[in-house]
């Protein structure tokens, strides 16, 4: 036979660039000729053989199949809208209670302010502003503002909170300090905190009669003393919903008609 035109045999260049190709190839992943066999096993079936077929080694099928499986990035871009979603609840609950968390405040004109948000009162000048603040929770509001008596202490002390809801009947009103009266009286008592000579008493205020629970609380100090305060407590509308009311004078002081008249003059 003639050697082709560049000195080659028909089909030797063809062969040639083959075993190049497969030179540059790991060697486990060459094909194995008919001609080939691997381990003196023949890595082909009669008729891949009849047919001229290459197959692929067993040692380079065994290597694909124990190679580790690429984890599927299909279930990535859920998980990190899952991530991005509570990434942004925390951040928007931080920013609410940032701007809309306890707003507490000493300033007594800023406590005045917040008073008269809540309903008008006739207060004496021994009442002077202590402190207030602005809550806001999951849409729950309330307003405090409190006012001591000459010198500030816990046993004269105007305390009035503001509790924000849409319209509230006054049965409803009255159902509640009934509950809150029926909790209180069950609680047990303990060694420092007791309260005795409780009654109610009805106080009109807008021109109607509103339930008011009046209490003795005896508080024991560490050294056994005692010390005796008289409280009222009730609640009434307000503004924006409803306010409950804690008056709290020394039991020697306690003037329950200066109480009432206090009381009587609460008005939107």
């Amino acid at each position: 036979m003639v050697p082709g035109v560049f000195g080659l045999w028909p089909g030797e260049s063809l062969r040639q660039e083959s075993n190049e190709v497969e030179s540059l190839l790991p060697e486990e992943m060459n094909m194995a000729r008919p001609d080939d066999p691997e381990n003196g096993e023949p890595t082909y079936d009669e008729g891949e053989a009849f047919l001229g077929k290459r197959k692929r080694p067993r040692k380079a099928k065994r290597i694909l199949e124990d190679a580790t499986t690429p984890k599927s990035w299909a279930i990535k871009p859920f998980a990190l809208m899952v991530s991005l979603a509570v990434g942004l609840l925390f951040l928007c609950g931080g920013v609410t209670c940032y701007f809309n968390g306890p707003q507490f405040t000493e300033d007594p004109e800023e406590v005045l302010a917040i008073q008269r948000e809540i309903f008008h009162i006739d207060l004496s000048s021994d009442y002077r502003p202590a402190a207030g603040s602005r809550m806001s929770y999951w849409g729950q509001k309330t307003k405090m503002a409190i006012f001591c008596e000459g010198e500030q202490s816990l046993d004269r002390y105007l305390m009035i909170i503001e509790y924000a809801a849409k319209e509230i009947t006054e049965a409803q009103l009255d159902d509640g300090f009934s509950s809150l009266m029926a909790r209180s009286s069950s609680k047990v008592r303990n060694k420092e905190v007791r309260a005795e000579n409780e009654k109610t008493m009805r106080i009109t205020v807008e021109g109607k009669e509103r339930f008011f629970n009046v209490s003795t609380t005896i508080d024991t100090e560490d050294d056994g003393t005692e010390s005796r305060s008289r409280t009222v407590f009730g609640s009434v509308f307000s503004h924006s919903g409803y306010a409950s009311i804690y008056l709290t004078v020394p039991e020697s002081d306690y003037d329950e008609s200066a109480a009432i008249r206090l009381i009587e003059s609460i008005h939107r």
